[in-house]
């Protein structure tokens, strides 16, 4: 997976899903994950489509990036 992530030199990657970080951050009075940015960077003028309001929703939906934001109590 690390070669589809940060590169080839990235010592590590992990995947994570929504569910399980909510478990994690459990002891965290509200936890809220969100889904975002869809790299399209490898890809012909992709760079320019990541700007595109469309492709950031589809961002929002098909994501790769795993957003969690929580609040202590």
């Amino acid at each position: 997976m690390s070669h589809n992530t940060d590169g080839p030199g990235n010592p590590l990657s992990k995947a994570y899903t929504a569910e399980g970080m909510r478990r994690t951050f459990s002891a965290f009075l509200e936890v809220e994950t969100l889904v975002r940015f869809l790299n399209l960077r490898a890809y012909p003028l992709g760079e320019r489509l990541e700007r595109r309001a469309w492709v950031q929703g589809l961002g929002r939906r098909l994501g790769w990036h795993l957003w969690i934001r929580a609040r202590r109590a």
